[in-house]
Order: C-alpha cells, then structure tokens, then sequence
C-alpha cells in the first residue's frame, strides 16, 4: 500500500511543547503516515526527545543537523519523504485526531488534489480562536486557480488593507510531495516570509486545489512569538525576502506584481511597528528607519505607492513614511504596541 502522508516537523528549542506536538501525531486515528522530525541543530533536549520517540514508533524517521533555519530544516524533512502527500506541523503546534483522517477522505472523494487547505486555530494562553485560511472552498480545477485563485492570491484586493487572499502559512495545507519538492524554497538565507516564498509558487504550479472547511490545526501564539518581540534584523531580512520573491516569484509572474506591491507595503509598515518595540530613543530610531529603508531600496517605492484602502491608523502611518518623519510615526507606532501589547493581555 503506498504510503499516504509524511508529516515533516522542523525543531528548534520547543522542548516545552514538543512531547505534545509529536503526540498529536502519533494519536491520529488515520495510521498510514510516516513522521519525519527534523532537529535543526536544537540547544535544548529536543533531539533526546525525537529520538526517544523513535526507539517506541517504527513510523518516525529523526533528522538530526546542523542549525540552518527554517527554509533549510523544511527541505531536509521533504528530501527524504516517501509519502504521496506531505505536511507540516511547527514543533510548538498541534493537530486535530482526525486532522489525516479528513485530508484522506477529500483525497479519495475529490480525486486527489494536488493541494488540500484547511481552517485552523490560533491558541493563546489556552483560548483557541477559529481562523479561517481563505475563501476558496470546495474543488477547484486550474481554470478556477487561474481565475479565481491567481488575481486575489498574495493579496485579497476585494477586502481593507490588508488581507491575505490565501494565507500562506504551509502548516495550513497538505501538498503532492513532487509539488512541494518541486517549488520548495531553497534560499537558506530567508529568516522572515519563508512561507509566502513557498506556498505562492506551489498554487502558481499546480492542477487542483481543495479547499476545506473544517479546522484541523492549532496554531501556538506565545509572549516570545514573533508578532510580539522585536526583531532588530527585521530590515535585514525583508530585504533578503524581497529580492528572492521578486527574482523567483513576481518576474516570472507579472500579473502578481500589484499583490506584491501591497505585501512590501505591509511588510514595510509592520517593520515600523517593529522598531517601536525597541527600547532605543527616537533620533536612534529615526536613524534606523531611515538607514532601512535607504538599504532596502524602497524610498522610490514608497513615494510612488497609491492605495485607496489604506484606513485609520495604515494611512497615518504611510503618510508619515512618505514624508520621512520618523520621529512622529515612531511616537504613534510605540502607541500602537502598548495598546495592543500591554493591554490586551
């Protein structure tokens, strides 16, 4: 019989929520998977745990390797699959029991998509809020991905600043293993956007798509994510992104350049609220911003960016952008984050 799913998990330092990521695996109630789990060079006991699994489960496959990131742990996993399709799951995630049972009863009854979506939830401190991964719903052949899906994919400009058309978070999908294999993203240099540079080629790539609406994956949020702490090589790694999905995503897909115009915006001014969390005084911050924008070459970009979807606080903010104080947008921006930091927690 072939081996239907390998559920691939890249792990690095999640000793505290591995045990149940893996658990919820290995309890699914559909068996015919094989679970790779990829230890990217992890510091904490996070390989002592994969392997103690794999000596209780013939199913489970460990990689053990030297740090790379998570571009470079998600190709490992994928290299040595052996299964028709292939999914992930974050290391500090979980799915639901009848998370493979679902995707195999759609693969049966929808012919075998090349690739199958699903809702998911975002769990912070014990409370689990549905999300739903997009609007496509139901079977759709290629016509249906070039008309329907293709022109509102990066970004959906039928809805307010800013939406994802189909969020791209990979753990949300289950993909044909060549698919995957064949538009994985291979530049190990990606630390931020990892999944806008894979998920978008691999729609751009396939025949079918199924859309699902049961919510089958939880989705972690926790005080040390990344939409919480500020990451001071943010400019640094936005421009690694943007170089990559414009060489390997936008030129050989002109039709997309709009959406992408509207992602770099967004990226641009969540990259504002990230160096208010900073603890540097303005003029140090103002310098910053400045210095990041002039790296990323996108003071052109910004002058010329129109949008008639910008609301209250977007259009502030990019006004404040264009006109390059960054004293003000800095001041209202560390606004914003205690608000939404401190308190709503």
């Amino acid at each position: 019989m072939e081996l239907r799913f390998s559920v691939v998990v890249p792990i690095y330092n999640v000793e505290d929520f591995l045990e149940q990521c893996i658990e919820s695996v290995l309890n699914q109630t559909y068996t015919n998977f094989e679970l790779i789990l990829v230890d990217d060079g992890a510091t904490d006991q996070s390989g002592r745990i994969c392997d103690d699994y794999a000596k209780k489960d013939d199913r489970i496959v460990v990689i053990h390797k030297k740090n790379g990131g998570l571009v470079s742990a998600r190709e490992a996993g994928v290299m040595v699959a052996k299964g028709q399709y292939v999914g992930y799951v974050d290391g500090d995630d979980w799915v639901d029991e009848k998370w493979l049972h679902i995707l195999n009863e759609i693969i049966i009854k929808q012919s075998a998509p090349d690739i199958i979506e699903y809702n998911v939830y975002k769990s912070t401190d014990g409370v689990n809020k549905k999300i739903q991964t997009s609007n496509f719903r139901g079977y759709l052949n290629r016509n249906d991905i070039k008309n329907k899906i293709i022109p509102n994919m990066i970004c959906d400009k039928r809805k307010n600043f800013y939406s994802f058309g189909i969020l791209p978070a990979v753990w949300s999908k289950v993909f044909k293993r060549e698919l995957l294999k064949r538009n994985l993203c291979k530049e190990k240099k990606i630390t931020f956007g990892e999944d806008v540079s894979c998920t978008y080629n691999c729609i751009l790539g396939c025949e079918s798509f199924y859309g699902s609406d049961e919510h089958l994956y939880y989705y972690r949020q926790n005080n040390q994510s990344m939409t919480k702490a500020y990451d001071a090589r943010r400019f640094e790694r936005l421009k690694v992104l943007f170089e990559y999905l414009n060489e390997n995503l936008i030129m050989p897909n002109e039709e997309l350049r709009e959406q992408f115009y509207e992602y770099k915006m967004f990226c641009l001014l969540y990259a504002m609220i990230n160096e208010a969390k900073s603890g540097e005084n303005y003029q140090k911050l103002e310098k910053k911003c400045k210095k990041g924008i002039f790296d990323l070459k996108q003071r052109e970009f910004i002058q010329n960016y129109k949008s008639n979807k910008l609301g209250i606080p977007w259009n502030i903010l990019f006004l404040l952008m264009k006109k390059e104080n960054y004293k003000l947008l800095m001041c209202i921006c560390r606004m914003i984050v205690k608000i939404k930091y401190t308190y709503k927690q």
